[in-house]
């Protein structure tokens, strides 16, 4: 769902808010897969620009502007849970995002996301940390 609502904010340009009240209805959503949803948007939405910067890091010969919007948002979904719920193991947060790659995007695209994200959570294990511990 999250990946829905963020795709359907950028498209929009509607606040985090409306766009997910409207995604959650349509959707059916509710109790804790619902308040997992936002807190997940909430944080994507709040660290987006770290989230780019650590996607930039390892894109080689790339811009991030290159990447499809999918891509891009399957990447700071899954950058987000990496980082801010570190009770989801990083395996689940990778196997996820290539699984929705796989169905909503190219080709192309789960092993471009399961690469970016290999490499950022290899580079990011100790920053990781130290996130996780608030330091």
């Amino acid at each position: 769902m999250a990946l829905k609502v963020l795709y359907a904010m950028e498209s929009s340009g509607g606040s985090l808010d409306d766009v997910f009240l409207i995604v959650a209805d349509e959707e059916g959503v509710s109790g804790a897969q619902r308040d997992f949803a936002e807190a997940l948007c909430r944080e994507v939405v709040a660290h987006r620009k770290e989230l780019d910067a650590w996607i930039e890091r390892v894109l080689e010969h790339w811009r991030i502007e290159r990447v499809s919007r999918i891509d891009h948002l399957l990447l700071c979904i899954a950058l987000a849970e990496y980082f801010y719920f570190p009770d989801i193991p990083p395996k689940v947060s990778i196997d996820e995002a290539v699984e929705l790659a796989r169905t909503y995007s190219t080709a192309q695209s789960p092993a471009f996301v399961n690469g970016v994200l290999d490499a950022i959570m290899i580079q990011g294990k100790g920053l990781a940390n130290e996130l996780r511990l608030g330091v």
